[in-house]
């Protein structure tokens, strides 16, 4: 039990690889009714911190799946997008960065320049990779050394766009409010550990609040219940479990505490990311909804078209076409004019190879039974992480019947276990879902 305990926790780790006094503001271009796009994990790394070479090669092999060499182009392609369409304004829930490194931070600032010009707000939260990253490298051809690493001054310093708009701050974090309109709030919450100087080891997976942080979250939503205010919140660590194998460093430590806090407020909708897996989960009991968005960096290019009114809030899985933009600006690489299917296909194989390792390490050898097994769950990863599972009960039945599917069953319990979670049998649709705003 432990030992498959251990490899469930590696196979999501591997797919994922202030409060200062000030007069409340709301923010800029005020609107009744505000649609937001919600992304996450982005993970990029600028061009300027890598060469081709045998150290990146292996750093993209070891990336679970994420599109490393062209996410600057793949980000240009959502600003212009924004651009055309206009929302109220774009929310990054985390690690922006591939590991830290603060010339990424400020390539990604500079691609999400034109929102400012164009007086579209943009607000962003570090996640568990973004901060004093013990991690964060420059890959030349054959070697990868330190590169400067983001402090949380420089975070602020860095997207200052977001912090420039709050409301509110919290100085024991990086979090911080924003009034939306005088009917709606975001609360936007640093749930990562980090120290005060720079990081010498991996970064910590597992999340919390800081006792200070959530008392300054608690005077957040009594203010916004004295005025009648709706409440979303924002994070990077998840606040329900949304795997039945995977909690431990997913979702935030005590998040029992946070949850009876914000059902005490009746906070109805939560959006976070971290686990790169694209998922809706309501509680019941506390009547409260988790929205966790896939990671931006992988198949699809999703982000979340969030719709307030006064009466519902609605949200709808979107993706950003890259092959469309690449071929509207002039773009000639083959890999950014199919970057759909390409990033698929990278992200298949990625599960594929996972697949392949477990059960060769476990003593499988047959290579043509490996291959079916490989293929199986390549594809079921894809639709797990980017939302796309089977929803019809006759079509995931047909998917258990299938030479792949009998051949886990048999072979590996490992997999199996794995497979099933992730595999919806409830008709149960994460892309898509409206709720009724209830002050």
């Amino acid at each position: 039990m432990k030992k498959k305990g251990i490899w469930l926790t590696l196979v999501v780790l591997v797919i994922l690889v202030i409060g200062a006094t000030m007069t409340p503001k709301k923010a800029k271009k005020e609107v009744s009714e505000p649609v937001f796009w919600v992304l996450s994990d982005t993970h990029l790394i600028t061009t300027d911190l890598y060469e081709s070479g045998e150290e990146f090669e292996r750093i993209k092999l070891t990336s679970a799946g994420k599109e490393l060499e062209y996410q600057e182009d793949s980000l240009r392609a959502l600003v212009d997008l924004a651009l055309e369409e206009k929302p109220t304004g774009i929310i990054i829930t985390g690690d922006l960065t591939l590991n830290g490194e603060r010339k990424s931070a400020e390539k990604l600032a500079e691609i999400l320049s034109p929102l400012k010009k164009a007086e579209i707000n943009y607000y962003v939260i570090p996640g568990n990779h973004d901060i004093h990253d013990g991690w964060a490298r420059e890959f030349k051809k054959d070697s990868a050394v330190k590169t400067t690493q983001i402090s949380p001054k420089n975070f602020e310093d860095i997207f200052s766009w977001s912090y420039e708009n709050s409301s509110q701050k919290d100085e024991h974090s990086l979090s911080y409010s924003v009034a939306v309109n005088d009917q709606l709030q975001f609360l936007m919450l640093d749930t990562n550990i980090y120290g005060k100087q720079p990081g010498t080891t991996v970064p910590q997976t597992k999340g919390e609040l800081k006792k200070e942080t959530f008392s300054w979250v608690e005077e957040q939503l009594l203010t916004g219940k004295e005025k009648g205010v709706e409440t979303i919140v924002f994070m990077h660590h998840n606040l329900l479990q949304h795997n039945d194998l995977i909690s431990t460093g997913f979702v935030i430590e005590e998040n029992e505490t946070l949850k009876m806090l914000l059902s005490k407020y009746k906070v109805p909708l939560v959006f976070s990311g971290h686990t790169h897996a694209q998922s809706i989960k309501t509680d019941k009991k506390d009547n409260i909804t988790e929205i966790v968005t896939a990671s931006y960096s992988i198949s699809e290019q999703i982000y979340g078209e969030v719709k307030f009114n006064q009466d519902t809030i609605s949200y709808e899985k979107k993706r950003v076409d890259v092959d469309k933009w690449a071929k509207e600006t002039g773009e000639t690489d083959k890999n950014l004019l199919n970057y759909q299917q390409f990033t698929k296909d990278l992200f298949i194989e990625d599960g594929k190879r996972m697949a392949y390792v477990q059960l060769i390490e476990s003593g499988f050898y047959d290579e043509k039974k490996l291959d079916a097994m490989a293929d199986f769950v390549g594809e079921a990863n894809w639709r797990y992480f980017t939302g796309n599972q089977l929803q019809n009960k006759d079509d995931i039945e047909a998917l258990k019947n299938s030479n792949g599917y009998r051949l886990i069953k048999k072979e590996s319990p490992f997999l199996l276990e794995y497979m099933d979670s992730i595999v919806e049998i409830d008709n149960h649709d994460n892309n898509q879902i409206e709720l009724t705003c209830i002050k």
